[in-house]
């Protein structure tokens, strides 16, 4: 058996996860923008 705590802290690991990657994603198109111009 999975506890509700254990489902909540996996969301927000994911969640972390998503929101690191998108960051990073985001950084490197404003780099590749900035070398750009």
């Amino acid at each position: 058996m999975v506890t509700t705590g254990e489902v909540n802290e996996l969301k927000n690991n994911i969640t972390l996860t998503v929101y690191c990657m998108q960051y990073v994603i985001v950084k490197n198109m404003v780099l590749v923008c900035l070398r750009c111009y």
